[in-house]
């Protein structure tokens, strides 16, 4: 969105409540117009209930008493008002003005008097009310005004401030930076918060490898799974994943091997079943990258392009009962992205997650192992998030899904985080914080905590949807904008974390159960 759409958003947003405090104005003066009308009525029926003879003795009491007929009194004054001059007879005590009427016309007299003083009181309060609400209203409009200038001021500095967003800058990897999941302010704001991250974290690893030797690492405990909680620094990356994965093991027992499997791949040719499968994928690989998008003329002379191709070939020679499937270009493509990533040493992690991390069959013909994980993160949810489950499985039980076969169709969406380990699944550097929790200490597990944290975050989402369309729209678009990979690290290994307790004995334990009652079904069918 740009920066004028937002102010003209802002403009209308502000014009709406000025017409709201407009209406609330009209109204309030709408109900004082019937509370005057109100009291004038009630006014009018006090007087209308008076008795007539009262209004017959007043009318002949100001006929007779003039001037001119008036008895001799020394408190008499002819330059006072009427009613001061009612007032100074009924004090008179002489023998002709005592009588019960003097009595009557002095009591009716003072109603009136008390009646009137009390409606112009009454009136006064009004005026008074109204006019303190008029001088509230003229301030909280005043004060609007002011914040709607104060606002264009500062949209204005903005603008002048902030150069035009380049739709080609790309991150620390290569990747376009795109503005559709999230907004530009908040790609800029991260970038600033992570890079202090960054930078105390380079002088925490510093702090604790200082102890050690170049080539020596830390045996693996509870505080060093702090640290890597907390990210690896991109200096330390491959060597700490290569050591604590166990591909540097593989690799210094089996020297020369990779080379090997390269020469046998070339000998093959296409003759390899799986060569041109890899050939056509090779362009497919983060086609928005700078390290990976190139023209097709120039494919064989692209360096990374080359490695990824032999990567690929390698493997399936190593693996032939495996030999390829379409994840494994992006997950070797991911591993190039480092600066020191060779060929070998991302040969050697794909064949070690491929063999040590995901569960058995996960990649041959049937992929069985893709359904046993969803089985076992279909039952997380079951037991974690019930309310997901519900909405998931239409009120069924976990079991009688489990049994016959059908699980949620959610597991279109998440068995595709599981293959490729959320790459172009969540951004970039929230991947690579994954991954040094994957191969650094944590192991497959963490795989499940982020997939039940994703579900989680979104629950009321999902809980809303009508259909599986607008379901896995929301679980497609939600993970994109998870840039602030430190905040969400720390939401999925806190003590209120989906599946926090979670281990890695738990999940092999329910893989194996799930395979068993896989394969009791099976021999139940064949006898």
């Amino acid at each position: 969105m740009s920066l004028y759409e937002i102010s003209h958003i802002r403009n209308s947003v502000q014009e709406e409540r000025l017409k709201e405090l407009q209406q609330k104005i009209h109204q309030g003066l709408k109900d004082l117009a019937v509370t005057f009308k109100a009291q004038d009525k009630q006014a009018k029926a006090t007087r209308r209930d008076t008795p007539t003879r009262v209004k017959y003795w007043m009318t002949s009491t100001q006929d007779y008493i003039n001037n001119e007929s008036r008895p001799y009194s020394p408190y008499y004054d002819t330059h006072k008002s009427r009613s001061s001059i009612t007032e100074s007879l009924s004090n008179q005590r002489t023998p002709s003005m005592v009588s019960s009427s003097s009595c009557t016309t002095q009591s009716t007299s003072e109603s009136i008097q008390q009646e009137s003083i009390l409606r112009n009181t009454q009136q006064e309060k009004i005026l008074e009310n109204t006019q303190q609400e008029k001088i509230l209203e003229n301030t909280q409009q005043e004060k609007i005004l002011e914040n709607t200038q104060q606002e264009k001021i500062l949209e204005n500095t903005q603008q002048d401030e902030i150069p035009p967003f380049d739709l080609n800058k790309r991150d620390n990897y290569g990747f376009r930076q795109y503005t559709q999941w999230v907004n530009r302010n908040q790609l800029d704001a991260f970038e600033k918060t992570y890079n202090d991250i960054l930078e105390k974290q380079s002088k925490r690893w510093k702090r604790l490898l200082c102890n050690y030797q170049p080539n020596e690492w830390p045996t693996l405990c509870p505080e060093l799974m702090k640290y890597v909680r907390k990210g690896i620094p991109k200096v330390l990356r491959v060597k700490m994943w290569m050591h604590y994965s166990g591909a540097e093991s593989k690799m210094e027992a089996n020297p020369g091997e990779y080379q090997l499997y390269l020469r046998k791949a070339d000998k093959l040719g296409l003759l390899n079943d799986y060569a041109e499968i890899i050939e056509r994928d090779l362009h497919r690989t983060f086609p928005d990258n700078i390290h990976f998008n190139i023209d097709d003329d120039s494919t064989a002379l692209n360096y990374n392009i080359t490695k990824l191709r032999n990567v690929l070939l390698a493997f399936s020679i190593h693996s032939p009962r495996i030999g390829y499937c379409q994840s494994f270009n992006f997950l070797v493509g991911f591993l190039l992205l480092m600066d020191e990533m060779t060929e070998e040493k991302a040969f050697w992690l794909l064949t070690t997650l491929v063999h040590d991390y995901f569960p058995s069959k996960m990649f041959d013909v049937g992929m069985e192992g893709v359904g046993i994980d969803q089985t076992v993160l279909m039952m997380l949810i079951y037991e974690n998030i019930p309310g997901v489950w519900a909405k998931l499985a239409e009120k069924k039980c976990f079991w009688e899904c489990e049994q016959s076969d059908t699980l949620p169709s959610i597991t279109m969406v998440t068995s595709h985080w599981f293959l490729t380990l959320f790459i172009n699944i969540l951004p970039i550097e929230t991947v690579f914080r994954i991954w040094d929790c994957l191969l650094v200490g944590e192991g497959f597990k963490i795989i499940y905590q982020v997939a039940l944290t994703i579900i989680k975050m979104n629950e009321d989402n999902i809980r809303r949807v009508e259909d599986y369309v607008d379901l896995f729209q929301v679980l497609q678009v939600m993970p994109k904008k998870l840039i602030d990979c430190h905040q969400f690290m720390e939401m999925v290994f806190s003590s209120d974390g989906m599946a926090f307790d979670l281990t890695c004995k738990e999940v092999s334990r329910r893989r194996n159960l799930f395979l068993n009652r896989r394969i009791q079904r099976r021999n139940q069918l064949y006898q």
